[in-house]
């Protein structure tokens, strides 16, 4: 038998629509590439298939003038490499130096996320080689960019931290011609349930199952 105030919590919960009963929360997940099986006796891991997937992000290259083209190979240092920073990290081959190369970073589903920030390092001293750029682009025509100028260690990844602009975005193109990239940390809204609000639901349904039997 249920009491009449159980009866009405019952009820309650079980008219409540499920968005109720979720909570929306910020998801992490960072692209660290440290499922890459790297070869230790090669300096070059590559090239890594592309789009390269993991934590439901993807990473693929664009090449060309305004990077409008898809070109470009996906490379890993390893161990063997003078300028190995320690952990597994990626960089772009155009193949063709007349043009820039660019890493395109995005959600598998094509949802909106957060950058919060990138590891880099300069693969080499020039100036070119140094400035790290990074481009957000979201929805409604947003577009946001911000340089770093890398220091010249390296072999040290440096983390890059983007600021409130980066946030809402669809993909984000960033350097990968010159410098070395590895974890790209991100959020991006979840629906997760309330603590013991599904539990509370299903008890209350079964509630109203029962009161419909008895009165039945």
């Amino acid at each position: 038998m249920l009491f009449p105030r159980h009866a009405a919590m019952a009820a309650a919960l079980a008219a409540a629509p499920l968005s109720v009963l979720l909570s929306s929360a910020a998801q992490a997940a960072v692209m660290d590439f440290n499922a890459i099986a790297i070869n230790p006796a090669n300096p070059i891991h590559g090239p890594i298939g592309k789009p390269y997937l993991e934590d439901g992000f993807q990473l693929s290259t664009r090449g060309c003038v305004s990077f409008t083209c898809s070109g470009g190979s996906i490379y890993a240092l390893t161990p063997s490499h003078a300028l190995w920073s320690g952990t597994p990290s990626v960089y772009s081959d155009v193949g063709d130096p007349r043009y820039g190369s660019a890493f395109r970073f995005e959600k598998v589903d094509g949802g909106l996320f957060d950058l919060v920030s990138v590891d880099a390092a300069a693969m080499a001293n020039a100036p070119n080689a140094r400035a790290f750029n990074i481009f957000g682009y979201g929805d409604n025509g947003k577009a946001v960019s911000t340089s770093f100028t890398l220091d010249t260690s390296l072999t040290t990844l440096e983390t890059l931290t983007l600021g409130t602009a980066f946030t809402g975005l669809r993909y984000v193109l960033m350097s990968a011609m010159y410098a070395q990239v590895d974890n790209i940390n991100t959020t991006y809204a979840g629906e997760v349930p309330e603590p013991g609000a599904m539990g509370l639901a299903l008890a209350g349904l079964g509630g109203m199952a029962l009161m419909r039997r008895r009165r039945g």
